[in-house]
């Protein structure tokens, strides 16, 4: 998925990806994360592969929220 495709799901859960946030996508099998941010003037994202290992099932069963940080 690239920086289109990961505006839309953010979109899709009510969300505006040009608004600062981080948004984090865990691929299915946990060894691959992307990460999309809006950066001044464009999109941003970052793309991380393990090689061993697979990221922590936490951080693939977070929900979507809309709150804000204080």
């Amino acid at each position: 998925m690239g920086v289109n495709g990961m505006c839309g799901q953010v979109r899709k859960v009510g969300l505006e990806p040009a608004n600062g946030d981080v948004y984090v996508f865990v691929g299915k099998s946990r060894t691959t994360m992307k990460l999309l941010h809006w950066e001044r003037r464009g999109y941003v994202m970052y793309y991380k592969h393990l090689e061993q290992g697979r990221f922590h099932p936490r951080i693939s069963k977070r929900r979507w929220t809309k709150r804000r940080p204080r």
